[in-house]
């Protein structure tokens, strides 16, 4: 989506002129709005989970004054009363923002705060009236057809807007599963190459996002580099591990673990993954 955004309030990734929408649109009756709208939260609170975001604040937006919205004022009363009983169903404290509704009808907005403090909207689910009949859209109930209502619903905001706000609430160290690098390997010496080569490619064949570092640089320069880069698993490879079948790990968080055997480490990481850890917890 391509927006032109005045050059003020444009600002990093979290609000820019082309974005990456995360949008699903679902039409059902009215009676199906509250278990779609739950099932959206569940979706929502396993994507946070995931991504290691903290418990958002619910706000439930409704229409203001003015002439921006439009539709019939007794399908605003029917749709916000909809979304309130939703979340008090659900036995989720909210408030309520006049003004803070989409043009076409209410909606439920859950913020986030970084650490730095300032708020904004990272999903968001939006009751919608207008469209339905804009488009003309109807179904059959039975001998009678009927108008549908369409809930927009955004999971995680733009994956611009995601990516930044999660580089603020991790602080660069995106979790195990996210990072884009997880593992580097630092051969010691020019002889273990042909084993951290091996070591590389057994580990990508798990669908592990690995890179070898074997430039002409000193062991401390290309480990703090792969620090620098918050890489959660740095895994050392010299003479002894080529040896052995091991390798010495060092975490992102600097601590260093025992001396592992290849499969083992490749099942610690492997099983980082799969638990979407956010470090990567030296089990085996």
């Amino acid at each position: 989506m391509f927006r032109f955004e005045r050059s003020g309030v444009v600002g990093g990734l979290s609000r820019v002129r082309q974005m990456t929408l995360n949008d699903g649109h679902i039409c059902c009756a009215p009676e199906h709005i509250e278990p779609e709208v739950a099932a959206i939260l569940r979706l929502v609170d396993e994507a946070y989970r995931a991504l290691a975001i903290p418990s958002p604040r619910y706000r439930l937006s409704l229409k203001g004054s003015g002439a921006k919205y439009v539709g019939d004022p007794t399908d605003w009363e029917r749709s916000e009363a909809m979304l309130r009983s939703c979340l008090d169903s659900l036995g989720l404290n909210f408030e309520e923002a006049e003004g803070e509704a989409a043009f076409y009808g209410p909606k439920i907005d859950l913020q986030v705060s970084d650490p730095q403090g300032r708020e904004e909207t990272l999903s968001t689910i939006q009751l919608d009236f207008h469209l339905p009949a804009r488009f003309g859209l109807s179904f059959q109930r039975g001998p009678v057809r009927d108008q549908p209502l369409m809930i927009h619903r955004s999971i995680v905001s733009t994956m611009e807007r995601m990516v930044a706000h999660l580089l603020e609430v991790h602080d660069g160290e995106l979790p195990v599963w996210l990072a884009p690098t997880q593992v580097t390997i630092v051969p010691v010496v020019s002889d273990a190459i042909a084993f951290a080569v091996e070591l590389r490619d057994r580990l990508r064949s798990r669908a592990l996002c690995v890179e070898l570092d074997d430039r002409d640089a000193t062991l401390g320069a290309r480990i703090r580099d792969a620090q620098q880069q918050h890489v959660p698993y740095t895994a050392v490879v010299g003479r002894r591990e080529v040896d052995d079948d091991t390798v010495s790990v060092r975490l992102r968080t600097g601590r260093r673990l025992e001396p592992l055997s290849t499969e083992a480490f490749a099942l610690l990481v492997s099983r980082a993954v799969a638990e979407h850890s956010l470090h990567g917890e030296d089990r085996t």
